[in-house]
This record gives C-alpha cells, structure tokens and sequence, in this order.
C-alpha cells in the first residue's frame, strides 16, 4: 500500500488529474455502475431463466 501512496503522490504532468494502478479504472466504474438501477425487459429475464436451466 505504502508503494501506491508513493506512486499517487508523484508530479504528475501536464493533463493528468490522477496516477492510476492496473485495475484502478476498472473497479471505478464497476463500483459505479453497481449504483445504478438497470432494467431488464421482462423477455430477456425470461430468455435468462432458460438459459440458466
């Protein structure tokens, strides 16, 4: 942990907010998109249902 602080706190150069780790982008959004209500056609749910059968 001690080696990301490290990293995070470098200079960063001109147009970058953030220094980021292999990975760190994707569970980003991974933990936003779990926020959001997604709604799925009563169809597809259906064709889901068969599928995992």
């Amino acid at each position: 942990k001690e080696n990301i602080r490290t990293i995070k706190n470098l200079p960063k150069i001109k147009g970058v907010k953030e220094i980021m780790y292999p990975g760190q982008n994707k569970f980003k959004r991974f933990k936003e998109n779990s926020k959001k209500e997604i709604n799925i056609p009563a169809i597809i749910k259906k064709d889901l249902e068969i599928l995992l059968k």
